[in-house]
């Protein structure tokens, strides 16, 4: 399977991760997805985990912050 690439700004990506990992933690989701949308989500999470930690590691703080700027 080919890779696709996202482009997101620094803050739409913060708050993409936030957002997930809070969905992820919680049983929100359970019985909403369908086979094949848990595998894509943890993945998605888990490359913007990965990707926000290379740059500057990810802090409450800077999500919040993210969050101020593009509610703008």
């Amino acid at each position: 399977m080919d890779d696709v690439t996202v482009t997101l700004t620094q803050d739409e990506a913060l708050v993409v991760w936030a957002a997930l990992r809070r969905w992820n933690d919680s049983d929100a989701l359970d019985g909403l997805l369908l086979d094949g949308e848990p595998t894509a989500l943890h993945r998605l999470l888990g490359a913007l985990r990965d990707t926000l930690a290379a740059t500057e590691g990810v802090e409450p703080s800077q999500v919040g912050a993210a969050r101020s700027r593009l509610a703008g």
